[in-house]
C-alpha cells in the first residue's frame, strides 16, 4: 500500500488535464518527492492560514511565522475565525482506495470542519475563477473521505502584493470574497475512484513507485 496526499492527486488532476503551463510532470515529480520548498506567496499564505487556525490577539501588528502583517491585513484573518467559533481546524483524513494496480492510502488535512460541512480557506494572488474551484479534485476527495455533502471554498485575495521585504512586512490589501460551494453529486465516488485509478496506472506505467511512501 502506499500513501499519496490529496493535493498530489489534484496536481496529478491538473496535469492530465493541461491546467497551465506550471501543471507539468516535472511539478508532479516535485511534488511526489517532497522538493517543492514553497515560494514568498506560498509563505505568506501558509502564515495568513495560521492566523486562522490558532488564537491570535490582534494588538498592532502580528507577525507569523517572519511575515507581519498589519492590523488590516489580519483583519479578515481574525474575523472569519470570528465568525466560526465552532469550527474544528487543520482535521486528518484518510481513506485506503483499491485501484487495478495498487491500493493507496489517500491522506489530507482538512482546513476546517464546522458540523458537517468542510471548509478550505484559500489566499490567491489574483481574482479568483470559481470555474478552477469547480474542476478541482481536492473538494470531491474530502467529501468523499469524510461522507459528508458540502464543501466551501473561503478564498482570500491578497491583491497588490509584489514582493515581502527582509524584515517581513509586505504591501498588499487581503479581501475576502463570498464563500463558494461545492455540492456533493452522484458521480463524486465513482469520480474519484476513477482518478485514483488514472494515478496509479500512471505511476505503474511511468515505474515510479519508487517516488511514493510505502505504508506496511
Amino acid at each position: 500500500m502506499y500513501r499519496i496526499s490529496v493535493t498530489t492527486l489534484e496536481k496529478f488532476r491538473r496535469m492530465i488535464d493541461n491546467v497551465s503551463d506550471w501543471d507539468t510532470e516535472a511539478s508532479l515529480i516535485e511534488s511526489l518527492t517532497g522538493k517543492f520548498k514553497g515560494t514568498d506567496k506560498t509563505r505568506l499564505g501558509g502564515a495568513f492560514h495560521k492566523i486562522i487556525e490558532l488564537d491570535y490577539r490582534l494588538n498592532g501588528s502580528l507577525t507569523v511565522d517572519g511575515i507581519t502583517f498589519t492590523p488590516e491585513q489580519a483583519r479578515p484573518a481574525i474575523d472569519y475565525r470570528n465568525a466560526h467559533p465552532g469550527m474544528v481546524h487543520e482535521v486528518p483524513v484518510q481513506k485506503i482506495y483499491y485501484t487495478r494496480h495498487m491500493e493507496l492510502l489517500v491522506s489530507g488535512r482538512a482546513d476546517g470542519i464546522e458540523g458537517i460541512e468542510v471548509h478550505d480557506a484559500k489566499t490567491k494572488f489574483a481574482y479568483p475563477g470559481w470555474g478552477e474551484y469547480y474542476a478541482s479534485y481536492q473538494w470531491r476527495f474530502y467529501l468523499d473521505m469524510l461522507e459528508a455533502n458540502m464543501f466551501w471554498y473561503d478564498v482570500f485575495e491578497i491583491r497588490g502584493y509584489k514582493e515581502t521585504r527582509p524584515d517581513g512586512t509586505f504591501d498588499a490589501q487581503i479581501i475576502p470574497h463570498e464563500p463558494f460551494p461545492c455540492l456533493r453529486d452522484a458521480n463524486l465516488s465513482t469520480d474519484v475512484q476513477n482518478l485514483a485509478e488514472e494515478f496509479a496506472k500512471f505511476i505503474t506505467i511511468k515505474n515510479y513507485n519508487h517516488l511514493l511512501k510505502e505504508v506496511k
